[in-house]
């Protein structure tokens, strides 16, 4: 079975809820209102469906169990998630790719690093309102700040 998590905003109207099958996750939630979202989960392949609509579909290149987080990273008031994994070596870090919901089009975005191709290991920061994740400069571990 595959691991979800789930992260709840204080103050939001927003709800999430899991239900789990073998090698299978489904989790709706909210992001914006009444818009209901499904997230699936089967094997790597992740499905993102709004209302009764598929917006797209995403496939994942690990071997790792793919995880889920609902949260609002770029604080505009409206749910977000991210899909993480540990790496595929020794799984000492873990790699997100975090999608943005777009009220205005009722879809989601998926964000980028400023400072690299993934965000690794990411820290929400409230007080700066940006995402804290880990770069590699000459294998040195260093953090990059993106506001989204």
């Amino acid at each position: 079975m595959m691991n979800v998590k789930t992260i709840a905003l204080a103050g939001s109207i927003l709800a999430a809820t899991a239900t789990t099958s073998t090698n299978a996750e489904i989790i709706d939630f909210f992001p914006s209102g009444d818009n209901k979202t499904t997230i699936k989960i089967k094997n790597n392949e992740v499905e993102i469906v709004n209302g009764d609509k598929l917006e797209k579909k995403i496939e994942f290149d690990t071997e790792k169990t793919l995880n889920i987080e609902i949260y609002d990273y770029d604080f505009d008031k409206n749910l977000d998630f991210s899909i993480w994994h540990s790496d595929d070596g020794k799984g000492v870090y873990d790699i997100y790719r975090i999608f943005l919901y777009n009220k205005k089009t009722k879809t989601f975005v998926e964000a980028q690093s400023k400072c690299g191709d993934e965000f690794i290991n990411v820290k929400i920061d409230k007080k700066t309102k940006a995402i804290a994740s880990t770069i590699f400069e000459d294998n040195t571990p260093k953090t990059c700040h993106t506001k989204l």
